[in-house]
């Protein structure tokens, strides 16, 4: 059995466009090279951003919180929480005083 020609295959692939825009004509084989050529792109560019954050990361030079700086952490505040708290008990005890006293207008819905 012949083997393929590889560097053939690869040459035919990839030729390059006629110059002259009359001739050129839309072909599925120069829409699936234009796919082929920006895919490779893309995988030689996210493989290369990957190996180099993996590379600095090993080497601990990226993503390193500076010697002596302390992380500030943002709490709640108690005294807000507390007037919080105090203003749903005032509205449960106004619900409650609505519910024991009725209001004097009158509901025509009743």
């Amino acid at each position: 059995m012949k083997t393929p020609d590889i560097k053939k295959i690869f040459k035919r692939f990839l030729q390059l466009r006629d110059k002259d825009k009359l001739k050129m004509e839309m072909t599925p084989r120069s829409d699936w090279r234009t796919l082929f050529i920006v895919f490779t792109i893309l995988v030689i560019a996210v493989g290369s951003a990957s190996f180099y954050i993996f590379i600095q990361i090993e080497r601990d030079e990226i993503f390193l919180a500076k010697e002596g700086e302390q992380l500030r952490v943002r709490t709640f505040n108690a005294q807000k929480l507390k007037d919080t708290l105090k203003a749903f008990e005032q509205k449960k005890a106004d619900l409650g005083m609505l519910r024991a006293e009725r209001p004097s207008v009158i509901d025509p819905s009743q």
